[in-house]
């Protein structure tokens, strides 16, 4: 079926626990894509990944998704996280969400 089914959706966020950095990076990236709220919990668990990459990519996704359920955990998250690039995406992610609120 098309991307946007809720199948991939499914499938998407099982991949979201693989072991392989790449996979998990890849699903984060593309559950972005979607835009729909009630993905931001998966994705929110994510931003403590051990990854700097799909740390990053999931603090992008978040920006992509908005509400202010990732808003408050992109804050959590960038007040904790040590490496600048996954800090400065987060930040990001909070500047493209916050005229939205």
């Amino acid at each position: 079926g098309l991307i946007g089914d809720e199948t991939a959706i499914i499938h998407l966020t099982k991949l979201l626990t693989d072991e392989k950095d790449h996979v998990r990076y890849m699903a984060a990236k593309s559950l972005g894509y979607f835009k729909k709220k009630e993905l931001a919990l998966s994705l929110i668990r994510m931003l403590s990944d051990e990854n700097e990459y799909v740390r990053r990519i999931s603090a992008v996704s978040l920006g992509n998704i908005g509400g202010r359920t990732a808003y408050m955990a992109l804050v959590k998250a960038a007040e904790s996280e040590t490496e600048e690039r996954a800090k400065a995406a987060m930040i990001d992610a909070i500047a493209r969400i916050e005229p939205t609120l």
